[in-house]
């Protein structure tokens, strides 16, 4: 599934009202990828390389005000793995950005430390890293929010007009209100019950088990 796909599964949801507002669908499906990965993140795996400051860059992939590390191992390769206390690392604002710094564990130039963490789900026009299990759910919370948002281009609309056709606005703009919350309640009740995510990593995908209004490293 890609933007592509869900596109026009939400505008068939939407279109139920046969509205001539064009909501931004692309923009509230993103939304809910987002509202979903509050709930299930992506975790991902990248090897850092240190230079023996003690302080190592963060992955591309890192979103500030959303990941956090899950787990720092060092040294990596360890059977059990050997992952540091929670006290044994922090982020750190440096002026070239933020980096995970590392606290009493001396890690040589060029040794490895495994961080995972946490990330947001993305979608795209052609591809998306959403499990199939949330799709129908990601399809409710856009259409949810576009009806919403229909809503309130009627309410605007209305306050510009007069006599049936103002009436005819408001009434067009209710339908559309309720339309819109009793999707995102649907979808508010489906959230807590699916199922984990994955763990995305060098080797492949290792399984790992790990809200909702309006608006590798590999």
């Amino acid at each position: 599934m890609s933007l592509a796909d869900l596109r026009p599964r939400v505008r068939t949801l939407v279109r139920g009202g046969a509205a001539s507002v064009e909501p931004d669908y692309d923009g509230h499906l993103r939304n809910a990828a987002l509202v979903y990965s509050r709930r299930r993140p992506r975790l991902l795996v990248h090897d850092l390389v240190s230079d023996g400051s003690g302080q190592l860059p963060l992955p591309a992939e890192w979103v500030t005000d959303f990941s956090e590390p899950r787990s720092v191992e060092y040294p990596v390769g360890g059977r059990p793995p050997e992952l540091l206390s929670a006290r044994e690392y922090f982020l750190y604002a440096s002026p070239a950005g933020e980096v995970l710094a590392l606290r009493d564990v001396d890690v040589p130039a060029g040794g490895v430390v495994r961080l995972t963490f946490s990330a947001p789900h993305v979608i795209e026009e052609a591809s998306t890293t959403l499990p199939r299990t949330c799709w129908d759910t990601i399809e409710k919370l856009a259409a949810g929010n576009a009806c919403l948002e229909i809503a309130a281009e009627y309410s605007h609309s209305g306050d510009r007009s007069v006599g049936l056709d103002m009436v005819d606005h408001g009434s067009k703009g209710s339908e559309f209100e309720k339309r819109g919350k009793t999707y995102l309640a649907k979808a508010t009740d489906e959230l807590p019950q699916l199922e984990g995510t994955s763990v995305e990593a060098a080797g492949g995908e290792v399984s790992f088990a790990s809200d909702v209004w309006y608006l590798t490293h590999r």
